[in-house]
């Protein structure tokens, strides 16, 4: 099973506002980048950014990280398994014969698969500070913040207009 990063951020880096709010920008181009990569693949994200989500996405499994001992009650879901790992998802969407899992939030769960994803998608969304007032920003390292990106290349870079730059991440191969 394939592993895969996917996610957007700005020019100072973030990546979203803390705790369970949605995207702070909205460029059609990148949710249809988005759909169309993650269409009929696993999801792993973490509670907040399950919260933010304004309803289950169609046609995609989400495996939801929870640090509370009781996993949340929201009934029988039958596209969303809770667990209290990342180990435990990898695990629970091998066993469903994913294809393909990919991790699409928050930061700290990114930052861990940083060095062990196969792939990364990656938005820079361009042009969009975030206004002064807005809550404190999530962060994703930039390439040489990190020794991790160190393991991969960009194979694919794409602009859209001025305002995207949609970059393709491989892991290196080791020989």
């Amino acid at each position: 099973m394939r592993i895969s990063l996917i996610y957007a951020q700005n020019e100072d880096g973030a990546i979203g506002l803390a705790g369970p709010h949605p995207l702070p920008w909205h460029h059609p181009e990148d949710l249809e980048r988005f759909k169309k990569l993650t269409m009929g693949k696993g999801l792993l994200m973490g509670m907040n950014t399950f919260d933010s989500l304004p309803r289950l996405l169609p046609g995609r499994f989400h495996f939801v990280l929870t640090r509370g001992k009781g996993l949340p009650r929201l009934g029988r879901l039958a596209s969303v398994q809770f667990l209290n790992s990342i180990s435990q998802a990898v695990l629970a969407a091998e066993e469903l014969d994913m294809e393909e899992l990919f991790v699409i939030g928050g930061a700290s769960i990114l930052n861990t698969m940083l060095g062990k994803a196969d792939t990364i998608y990656r938005t820079m969304v361009l042009n969009t500070p975030l206004a002064k007032g807005e809550l404190a920003k999530v962060h994703m390292p930039e390439r040489g913040e990190s020794p991790q990106w160190d393991k991969y290349k960009c194979v694919k870079t794409e602009y859209v207009e001025d305002r995207l730059v949609f970059l393709t991440y491989e892991l290196k191969h080791q020989g």
